[in-house]
């Protein structure tokens, strides 16, 4: 069989490793001139790479998934994450009301002058409800968060976080920025008599444990993550692409998809351009595109006239520190905080042993910007935000500093967007296109997290193969 793949993401060169090992001649196609998508990093010599931010692999209990990354670097060059088991923990901090949150990555009522009202609202609510959350993919954050919280709770503290982070109104927003960062749940009381309210589902589901060291083992997360004990996820990257081409796969970079003929609910014929000239690849048996479902709808030719709200630029500011920060054990620290330029620190030394280089310590702080920035003033206003909360030391040099502006990044998940999304997709199923599997984000309804689009992608394959 002949296989086409387009896109080089993860799920693209997953989807090309086992069509390849199953017999199909693949060749997969990606626009950039090297693969992995926002798994790269950049490298600037003496002071060694960072990546496009912090990624990892998650195991999924897949087997013959989680085989293949494990076997992509020897067992002792990975190293391995974990709730249970003595083994290191990447923890998530959050930075709000300009306070450093070290027990849990979802904001902590607990000193809010209000934080009584808020009680009292929350279990006002959960009195009047019948708990039954609704598809959340369909609703917007302003539904969703009213559907666990209540009413006050979410305008006074969700809906504005919210604001800070998108620049519009939770009932704007899809459900899915929810999850995309932790706003599904809040800390609310300390441990001991949280202990206790584990045990009400409706209350569990809501409200988060105080102090993320502590978890009681009953909701440990037992999931391993992986990420290459010597720093860079590139080398997983690189080492897929390597096993790909051992088998056969034929990569076509710098390319891209300009037509495709469908006849009678197939796809007949591709073109694809690159600087070197056109390939046209006749009667292809299958085409797995990962590529997104707006630039397949482009080539088919169904993208109209639709308004999309734009997304922030994505922009990562890299620091090398002569003194690590003063995060304790936290991996990642999101910031809510109304006017930050923070929206992610990665702390990489934490959950990367090997990531200190050139006698420093790296980190890369991302930014969600809606307005033109200047580069250096961005990375002052970075550092002063990181002093004031007492992540920094007086004296903290930093011996490396630069700033990247991602091509593509962190999406604009308004309402709208979701919807012209879901009809786009609609669109494309319409054409009924026997030979065409679409995967990636949102190509089922709420499909949006790696970790569920690697299972989506492992579903399909097993159609194929």
């Amino acid at each position: 069989m002949t296989s086409l793949v387009v896109g080089g993401g993860v799920s693209g060169l997953v989807s090309a490793y086992f069509l390849a090992k199953s017999g199909h001649a693949v060749t997969l196609i990606e626009r950039n001139f090297e693969c992995g998508g926002l798994l790269r990093s950049f490298d600037y010599g003496e002071f060694g790479r960072f990546d496009y931010g912090a990624h990892n692999i998650l195991e999924l209990g897949i087997a013959e998934l989680d085989d293949l990354f494990w076997s992509l670097l020897p067992e002792e060059d990975w190293q391995v994450t974990m709730t249970k088991g003595g083994q290191t923990r990447a923890l998530t901090g959050l930075i709000y009301r300009q306070q450093l949150q070290k027990g849990s990555p979802f904001i902590d009522l607990r000193s809010h002058p209000k934080w009584s009202e808020y009680v009292a609202a929350l279990f006002t609510h959960l009195n009047h409800t019948d708990d039954a959350l609704l598809e959340w993919h369909d609703l917007t954050a302003q539904q969703y968060a009213e559907c666990l919280f209540g009413a006050k709770i979410t305008n006074e503290i969700i809906g504005p976080a919210l604001q800070q982070l998108h620049k519009k109104p939770a009932y704007q927003l899809n459900a899915m920025v929810l999850f995309l960062t932790q706003f599904t749940r809040l800390v609310m009381f300390d441990e001991p008599l949280m202990q206790d309210l584990l045990a009400t589902k409706s209350i569990a589901k809501r409200l988060s444990y105080p102090d993320q060291l502590n978890l009681p083992d009953s909701i440990l997360n037992l999931r391993r993550s992986l990420y290459p004990r010597d720093y860079g996820i590139y080398r997983v990257i690189d080492a897929l692409v390597k096993k790909c081409k051992a088998i056969g796969v034929d990569f076509l970079l710098g390319s891209e998809i300009t037509d495709l003929k469908v006849l009678d609910s197939t796809v007949r014929n591709v073109r694809v351009e690159s600087s070197e000239g056109v390939r046209i690849f006749d009667q292809p048996d299958v085409i797995f595109w990962t590529a997104g479902l707006m630039s397949l709808s482009k080539t088919l030719g169904l993208l109209g006239s639709e308004q999309w709200d734009a997304p922030a630029s994505t922009v990562m500011s890299h620091f090398l520190l002569s003194k690590p920060l003063n995060a304790g054990e936290l991996s990642f620290i999101y910031n809510y905080d109304f006017g930050s330029k923070i929206f992610r620190i990665d702390n990489y030394s934490q959950y990367c042993e090997r990531a200190p280089r050139a006698n420093g310590y790296p980190i890369t702080v991302e930014s969600l910007l809606y307005t033109p920035f200047e580069a250096s003033r961005l990375r002052m206003d970075i550092l002063q935000e990181m002093q004031s909360v007492g992540l920094l030391d007086g004296g903290t040099d930093v011996l490396f500093e630069t700033t990247e502006q991602l091509q593509y990044g962190f999406p604009m998940l308004s309402q709208r967007n979701v919807q012209q999304m879901n009809r786009l997709r609609d669109s494309i199923d319409k054409c009924n296109v026997q030979n065409l599997q679409t995967l990636g984000i949102l190509a089922k309804p709420g499909l949006f997290f790696e970790s569920d689009v690697m299972v989506d992608t492992m579903k399909a394959l097993k159609k194929w193969r």
